[in-house]
């Protein structure tokens, strides 16, 4: 669904709905990146920010192994209640 159609109220594809928040346009890259317990989303998986947080969690809760990120639609991302990163999202 383009921005025009989502303005439209068209019927998303997914759910029926008109005006539905997972397809509702947004500024952002198509693609984001988030992790399993974090709160923002990044434009990008080398965001700076990004590395910190992870290097945060791991070191406090004394992880062994990676911390996963997952590439997500930035629409999933919103409707689940992630927020921009104010590092790379600005």
């Amino acid at each position: 669904m383009d921005k025009e159609d989502w303005l439209n109220g068209d019927l998303c594809e997914k759910d029926g709905l008109s005006f539905c928040a997972a397809c509702k346009p947004n500024e952002f890259s198509p693609i984001v990146y988030v992790t399993s317990n974090g709160s923002a989303f990044h434009q990008s998986k080398d965001c700076e920010w990004l590395l910190k947080g992870i290097k945060r969690a791991k070191k406090r809760w004394k992880l062994e192994d990676d911390v996963r990120v997952a590439p997500k639609k930035s629409q999933t991302a919103i409707s689940e209640g992630y927020n921009p990163c104010n590092f790379c999202c600005n």
